[in-house]
């Protein structure tokens, strides 16, 4: 297989350094574009996030600075000079991609406005990375990561029932979910550009991406009008109550995933078995029926008894106990695992998940290596942050020009959506894999959802279901990440079905599937097969540890993967049990990888000819989200745990009650704002302190802020007082229940939510993207797919199938 080092070599990407923009920078530079970050002479914001790594000379260094820039190239230029957007300008005629978190009114001000660039440079694709997105009612907010996880709804979700919102202790994390989605989007654009020579501006709102982590939460406001509720340690089901999720162990915490029927029955009946041979699992524990029994509704005290019998028996055992049985058992089970058990991952380890970098003052560092193993492609960190700034090369010294625009056979001239042409075989299951299936088919991908009667979709049996009423096709959850798909049932398990998986390989480009590692094998397709029916064919498979290593089989959601990765030792109240963040967060923070590695594979198998394979482990693109905390406890030994919403570098940073129950999220980056806040909310007392005046002193007594504004805040109306906050030039927002994004004047402005109709939901919500492109009429056009609604048609129009066939494969069970 040809091997191709640097896939975006001939990409450049001027940055505009930032904390908005500096992760978008660092996959551009990881698959080896040549990207110049330009900074004021004082230097960006980023170099004042913390935590802070000290060189060899003892001098303080930003981790997350030194984490999101190596590979870049430094500039300097004081864009609020005429020299330096002269400066810009002419960095600008040698790019291909800018990218900046400036607002509209700030873009103008310092000659970025959108018509200029588009007029002086039409190919340019430009990626603005801003709180709320380019136009709109909130367009010229202040943001913060606690602001922009609030105004999303994701704070509502996560924390303890009757405590403060809370989000994970990490930083910049808003900030890195908006960069990895931008990245997706610049790579739409940018394989646009090359079949029709136009650039795009791309219009990535960061708050928007908070939303897309609410799984079904908005969908029970839509379809039942409920709003769901933080739970703490609990694991939300909508409608039904479930066993909480994390545990104490012999050691620290486990989190587990309790499940029943098919995907539950046996590792329960293994877990019971081991908890009575060492007399610990109650005679009534022996004696459930794991498989159709509805358990928590069986006995009013069913959760308290089981939790109390499973928590006795988890605290007897350590972490890595029980997550040996989980693995050989199939139990989704992992260890709350810290930052330093993070770093010393044995799964990670046999992987070679990790590289390291010679970084001039630092010696060498260890960091995350790829975040997706592409075969054929390298991505990875390739070398040192710019301690100093380089002169600006010339396109020759960076590499060759982009190919030339290139016929337009497939008319995504005409449709403006790059992935037209292109036939998906979606074999994904619940979250991760089907939201890029989802993408893939909104930007113009023919996809094809395989699922049977016997396997389908995890998501068809999850809530809400319209009117209450389950059935296979009654689920907005489902709903939401599967609409614009077609579905095909095909029960892979039955003798024939493999020669009509052969037929589906033999006509498409991609086949993206999540089953546990070995369950393609088993099934006759794995890779080498798939490759000889169709040598073109993109495999890409995702899994919670990877395709190989010790860990392999370890099976779960993103809710254990996030355990592994620290998350849920990452969140929560300071000095309190550790409670996660809420649902599946790392498969959220890892689909937009996914999605990347796929459109890059597409963009080498055009220049190669040649088809590969896609290794997207979960555990390991988050580690890219960890980076800064990972290597403040490589330089320092300091593992860094769950904090509440505290930040280094604002104080205030918290939510704060409301009248009637409502929340709201603030906070002050600055000794001027600080002054602005106490006058708007009447803190007298605290404005004279001058123990308070500065960031420092007020980093000291959180609790005491805290508490002071919490009177203040606890009878003011949420809404009123977000408006008079950021007209202030204060960092505000709502923490937004699901109602609350439905009536949300942002939302609307941008056309967030879309009405889909559908023969068993009616006319439903489903949300778009947090990103536009312009010229890109993006989908979704239609709803998502009654199970098996596609399967004749596809059948006899893609298969060529006749009706003789057809019938034969229906009645034994193949087509189901």
């Amino acid at each position: 297989m040809t091997t191709i080092d640097r896939p975006l070599g001939h990409i450049r990407v001027v940055e505009l350094a930032g904390v908005e923009t500096a992760f978008c920078g660092k996959l551009f530079a990881d698959l080896g574009a040549d990207v110049f970050s330009v900074e004021p002479a004082w230097g960006s914001a980023l170099r004042r996030v913390a935590p802070f790594v000290r060189d060899e000379d003892g001098a303080e260094v930003s981790a997350a600075w030194l984490s999101y820039s190596f590979g870049k190239r430094g500039e300097t230029l004081d864009l609020d000079s005429p020299e330096g957007r002269e400066g810009l300008d002419e960095l600008l005629q040698d790019a291909d991609v800018l990218i900046h978190g400036l607002t509209t009114k700030a873009a103008l001000a310092r000659g970025l406005g959108l018509e200029r660039l588009q007029a002086l440079h039409p190919a340019l694709v430009i990626v603005a990375i801003t709180p709320f997105g380019s136009d709109g009612p909130y367009s010229e907010w202040r943001g913060s990561d606690v602001v922009h996880l609030a105004m999303g709804g994701y704070l509502h979700m996560t924390g303890p029932e009757d405590g403060r919102p809370i989000k994970p202790s990490a930083p910049m994390q808003s900030y890195l979910h908006a960069g990895n989605h931008a990245f997706a989007a610049a790579l739409l654009a940018l394989r646009r550009r090359a079949r029709t020579g136009a650039g795009a501006f791309i219009d990535q709102s960061i708050r928007d991406t908070a939303t897309w982590m609410l799984t079904h939460t908005y969908q029970h406001w839509d379809m039942l009008g409920i709003n769901l509720k933080r739970q703490g340690s609990g694991r939300d089901m909508g409608s039904k109550r479930r066993l909480k999720s994390v545990y104490p162990s012999g050691e620290g915490h486990v989190v587990w995933m309790f499940t029943t029927g098919h995907i539950g029955a046996r590792p329960n009946r293994a877990l019971v078995a081991w908890m009575a041979r060492e007399g610990m699992a109650p005679p009534w524990l022996q004696e459930l029926d794991w498989d159709g029994t509805d358990l928590l509704g069986s006995a009013e005290d069913m959760v308290e008894q089981m939790e109390a019998a499973f928590g006795a028996f988890f605290a007897s055992h350590t972490g890595e106990e029980l997550l040996a049985f989980a693995i050989d058992n199939g139990l989704m089970l992992a260890p709350a695992n810290s930052v330093a058990e993070v770093a010393v991952d044995p799964q990670l380890a046999e992987r070679d998940a990790w590289r390291t970098i010679d970084q001039p003052g630092f010696g060498r560092i260890r960091v995350p290596g790829p975040p997706v193993r592409i075969a054929g492609a390298r991505w990875e960190p390739r070398g040192p942050a710019p301690m100093g700034f380089a002169p600006v090369a010339k396109r020759s010294a960076a590499g060759p020009h982009p190919p030339a625009p290139s016929p337009d056979p497939a008319g995504e001239g005409e449709s403006g959506l790059p992935l037209t042409g292109i036939r998906v075989l979606d074999f994904g299951s619940t979250l991760a894999a089907p939201v890029v299936g989802r993408h893939l088919s909104d930007f113009g991908a023919d996809l094809i959802k395989v699922e049977s009667q016997t396997h389908p979709d995890t998501l068809r049996v999850g809530t809400p279901y319209a009117g209450g009423v389950a059935g296979i096709d009654r689920s907005g959850y489902f709903a939401a990440y599967n609409a614009g798909k077609q579905s095909f049932a095909l029960n892979l398990q039955a003798p024939g079905a493999r020669d009509v998986v052969r037929q589906l390989v033999e006509r498409s480009d991609v086949l993206l599937e999540n089953f546990a590692p070995g369950v393609m094998t088993r099934l006759g397709l794995d890779y080498e097969t798939l490759r000889s029916w169709n040598p073109r064919l993109i495999l890409a498979s995702h899994s919670l540890q990877g395709q190989t290593g010790p860990r392999s089989r370890h099976r779960g959601y993103g809710q254990i993967a996030s355990g592994m990765t620290g998350w849920y030792d990452l969140t929560g109240e300071a000095g309190g049990e550790p409670l996660g963040p809420y649902s599946a967060y790392t498969d959220f923070l890892s689909w937009p990888f996914l999605l990347s590695a796929i459109l890059i594979a597409l963009d080498v198998r055009e220049r190669t000819g040649e088809g590969t394979r896609i290794d997207h482990a979960q555990v390991e693109s988050s580690l890219h989200f960890l980076a800064p905390l990972l290597l403040e406890y490589e330089r320092s030994g300091q593992a860094r745990t769950r904090q509440g919403n505290a930040e280094d570098d604002a104080v205030p940073s918290n939510t704060y009650p409301c009248r009637d129950g409502e929340w709201i999220a603030i906070s002050v980056d600055s000794d001027e704002r600080w002054r602005r806040l106490c006058e708007l909310l009447g803190m007298g007392d605290e404005a004279d302190d001058q123990g308070l005046a500065t960031l420092v002193g007020r980093a000291g007594q959180r609790a005491r802020i805290d508490a002071a504004i919490d009177r203040r805040t606890r009878d003011r109306e949420a809404h009123q007082l977000v408006e008079e906050l950021q007209e202030a030039g204060i960092s505000a927002g709502l923490v937004a229940r699901a109602s609350d994004l439905f009536a949300d004047p942002q939302f609307t402005h941008r056309g967030f939510f879309v009405r889909l109709p559908h023969e068993e939901l009616g006319e439903h919500a489903v949300i778009t993207h947090s990103f536009r492109v312009s010229g890109m009429a993006a989908g979704p056009f239609t709803g998502a797919p009654r199970l098996g609604e596609d399967t004749y048609a596809i059948a006899r129009e893609l298969l060529v199938m006749d009706d003789e066939t057809f019938a034969e494969l229906t009645a034994s069970g193949v087509l189901n």
